[in-house]
């Protein structure tokens, strides 16, 4: 059981540094859209790391809307050039699925998991690309 936890702890404290440097995001949804099982409306957020891989999704237009995730590492075999958003579309909904950032070769991906939208994660769904931008803060 102890080696069990160390593992587990280990493996958290990896997936925690591998973005802990990376920059916040920022781009415009112009469509309702799912982070996990959260429902968002369109609009400009602020995608921004907080403490280890959780995130923060916040609307600009309205702090309100704001959810935090932890998302699954996704590996790329380059680093990419652009910072995007990739949403999958299933019957008219839109799910956040990827997030990756430019010259990161590691991304992040959004499990689809209550079973109104199971469909997203089997169905050979179509994807909308969202472009975004990344900011550094300044502490």
């Amino acid at each position: 059981m102890k080696r069990l936890m160390f593992v587990f702890v280990t493996l958290i404290f990896v997936t925690s540094c591998l973005h802990a440097q990376s920059p916040s995001l920022v781009a415009t949804i112009p469509f309702n859209f799912q982070v996990g099982n959260i429902a968002l409306p369109p609009g400009t957020y602020t995608i921004r790391p907080v403490r280890g891989d959780i995130l923060l999704f916040q609307s600009k237009d309205n702090p309100n809307d704001a959810v935090f995730v932890v998302p699954l590492a996704s590996a790329g075999d380059i680093n990419k050039h652009d910072s995007e958003l990739i949403f999958r579309v299933s019957d008219g909904r839109f799910f956040l699925w990827q997030m990756w950032t430019e010259g990161y070769s590691d991304g992040r991906e959004f499990a689809v998991k209550s079973s109104e939208t199971l469909e997203a994660n089997t169905a050979e769904p179509s994807v909308i690309v969202i472009k975004a931008v990344a900011i550094t803060s300044h502490v």
